[in-house]
């Protein structure tokens, strides 16, 4: 699923002030990445950063224990502006996407972050940076190599038609033709046509099928001299991969051919400069031919990673949706929450008040019940002496009836 080779090679400074956090995605980035150095703080990781000087990718929360995870991006892009940088957030913050968008951060991650969307956003960006980076050497190493070239070789371009539309220095020396009696001239004009016709016919078969060739070749000078070289032919593609010219590159040989002809002195001295550096040459051209037949696809390699980044794009776009709507839906939620707060919270101090009321007349009702057990007591004490005094006049009449 990732590309583990690729991976190995990246230094990642990883930035997270909350200690938990900060191992758990550590411990997830030294599995697949054998260079991550970890740091707690905005000063950490620049002190880290200023010594290191070799970091391809910086991976930093937006809040930090000494700032704001935005406001290091700011200062890290000044000390280096292409520094690949990934944003991490626990709480969606619009204040904060929108300063990352404008410092070009290369991508905005909402926590937690699944493990294989961290790798797989590391994995993109610095790939992307990579190619860009291959992309920019690669047309320096081409320059470097076509000068070169052009100081040893005799190099022409041609179109599909065989018409020449490029000449270097070199091939009008030894033509002795100007400039610009040559261009738009046909190739095989300046060739020797019964010079091995079979390995001409093999060669034009070869380049037409967009394939390189190689062998020997006679050509003829503005003055009607004959001289031999070692060809290269080289067809260059379009990204629709059909052919949009051929490069001749040449080399003075020195067969007996060669040899039984006199050029003219500038003649001469061209091939005895060529003849000491034929071998560097030769092997540069060598290697040459290996890189730009490896580099003729790069154009399309790109329109692929151009594809590619437009469906990221496409997936952030979503997502960013996503979010908004999820964010009304919660403000949404929150509104009816706070409602149902607040009636609850009216219900229970009307419930409150009239629990108040009941206990006021539950504890009148009490003081009123408590009254009349007094008074019942009273009664109840005057009813016993009653009953006494009662008695006691009973008992006297039944005496003075029985006397």
């Amino acid at each position: 699923m990732f590309n583990i080779t690729f991976l190995k090679t990246l230094n990642i400074l990883y930035i997270e002030s909350n200690e938990n956090t900060g191992k758990h995605y550590f411990n997830i980035l030294k599995k697949m990445i054998t260079n991550v150095v970890f740091a707690k703080s905005s000063s950490e990781a620049i002190e880290i950063f200023n010594s290191s000087k070799n970091i391809d990718l910086v991976i930093c929360d937006t809040q930090l224990s000494d700032g704001k995870g935005t406001e290091l991006l700011k200062e890290l892009r000044q000390k280096n502006e292409d520094l690949p940088f990934i944003l991490t957030t626990k709480k969606y913050e619009t204040e904060d996407l929108l300063n990352a968008v404008k410092l070009s951060v290369d991508d905005f991650l909402v926590k937690p972050v699944n493990a294989k969307d961290l790798i797989f956003t590391i994995e993109k960006i610095c790939h992307n940076k990579f190619q860009e980076k291959l992309k920019e050497q690669t047309s320096k190493d081409l320059s470097s190599m076509i000068e070169i070239i052009n100081e040893v070789a005799l190099v022409t371009k041609t179109n599909t038609n065989d018409e020449i539309t490029f000449v270097n220095d070199g091939f009008i020396n030894i033509s002795g033709y100007e400039e610009s009696e040559l261009l738009n001239r046909k190739l095989s004009d300046l060739r020797d046509t019964n010079y091995n016709p079979k390995a001409i016919e093999e060669l034009y078969q070869t380049i037409n099928n967009s394939q390189s060739w190689e062998g020997k070749d006679k050509y003829f000078t503005k003055e009607k001299e004959e001289f031999y070289v070692h060809l290269n032919v080289l067809p260059i593609l379009s990204s629709n991969k059909t052919i949009k010219e051929f490069i001749w590159i040449r080399f003075l040989i020195t067969e007996y051919e060669q040899e039984q002809k006199t050029l003219k002195k500038n003649v001469a001295k061209n091939i005895h400069q060529n003849r000491r550096v034929n071998n560097d040459a030769r092997d540069k051209i060598d290697e040459l031919m290996k890189k730009i037949a490896y580099y003729q696809n790069l154009d399309n390699n790109f329109l692929l990673e151009q594809k590619r980044n437009s469906k990221f794009v496409s997936q952030f776009n979503y997502y960013e949706k996503e979010i908004v709507e999820r964010e009304k839906k919660l403000k949404h939620i929150n509104e009816i929450a706070n409602k149902k707060i607040k009636d609850i919270v009216s219900l229970e101090k009307v419930n409150r008040e009239k629990k108040i009321k009941v206990d006021e007349e539950l504890n009148a009702l009490i003081s009123s019940v408590s009254a009349k057990n007094e008074e019942i007591k009273k009664l109840t004490k005057d009813l016993d002496k009653e009953k006494a005094r009662i008695k006691e006049l009973e008992e006297k009449i039944s005496i003075i009836e029985s006397t």
